[in-house]
């Protein structure tokens, strides 16, 4: 099976330039999401040593170990909310004061120079970025691994609102690509909802990183149009995991291992599902 079987949402050709080669794509795929990022050519391809991200799940004293911050980045437990898979603690990025005693939002043109982002690129059609905050990590892997990370959304935008979002970010070799995960908002549960009236609840997703390097990590959260509401983006349990996909080379397919049974060939619809049964 190659890759760009299972990638057929649109042409990587016809889509537009963040900082990278293309566009990234996100695919909703047996319940979690799927995020390809499609950096073409350039450095990258040589031996590495794998570095996980440090302090994945936000548990490490002091706060934010290992990462660095923009903005009003805060650690909370679940009494701010709920955690998934029975975690302790989860970062808590906010374009506004929640929850309260946090510093403030940093502007959207310094977020894009912290992000490597081209200016002006976190703001809308009409609808200027004006400011957020935002956490990023280094970290070292190979060709086929992925990363994976659970998130949530939390907004007191209006349906009509001026689409404040939540974003993750995936640099290699001086070139961002960004992920909106501001999928579809539900109402919050009024003892559970951290004050805000809508969210996206925490959702599971994979990074498939498509070459060897040192890649950078972030996570963010931008006011648009204007400041008036707050959003927060919460994760927690960012992990790299390697060898899902053995042998991956760039967006030209991949060897089965034969875990399913195969030859080792071409093939690997195992290597798929494996992947999204355990994360």
């Amino acid at each position: 099976m190659s890759f760009p079987v299972l990638f057929e949402v649109e042409s990587l050709e016809n889509r537009r330039l963040l900082s990278g080669d293309f566009s990234p794509i996100s695919i909703p795929f047996f319940g979690k999401t799927l995020l390809l990022p499609t950096f073409n050519g350039g450095p990258g391809g040589g031996p590495v040593i794998r570095q996980a991200p440090v302090n994945g799940d936000f548990s490490a004293s002091p706060d934010f170990t290992g990462w660095k911050t923009a903005g009003n980045d805060t650690v909370q437990a679940a009494d701010f909310h709920s955690i998934p898979d029975a975690k302790t603690t989860q970062a808590v990025i906010s374009n506004g004061q929640i929850p309260s005693g946090g510093t403030l939002p940093t502007t959207a043109a310094s977020l894009e120079t912290f992000l490597n982002l081209n200016p002006g690129a976190l703001s809308a059609p009409g609808k200027a970025a004006v400011n957020g905050s935002a956490i990023k990590q280094n970290l070292t892997a190979k060709g086929g691994d992925v990363l994976t990370f659970k998130a949530d959304f939390l907004t007191n935008e209006s349906a009509k609102g001026n689409a404040d979002y939540a974003f993750v970010t995936v640099t290699l070799n001086g070139k961002t690509q960004l992920f909106k995960l501001s999928r579809a908002l539900k109402v919050t549960n009024p003892l559970d909802g951290a004050g805000f009236i809508s969210e996206t609840g925490y959702g599971a997703y994979v990074i498939l990183l498509p070459r060897n390097g040192q890649y950078t990590l972030g996570f963010g959260v931008v006011n648009v149009g204007d400041t008036t509401v707050a959003s927060d983006l919460l994760v927690d349990n960012v992990q790299l995991q390697p060898n899902f996909f053995d042998g991956f080379d760039g967006f030209g397919g991949h060897r089965d291992r034969g875990s399913d049974g195969g030859d080792g060939k071409d093939g690997g619809d195992s290597d798929v599902k494996r992947l999204f049964d355990n994360s």
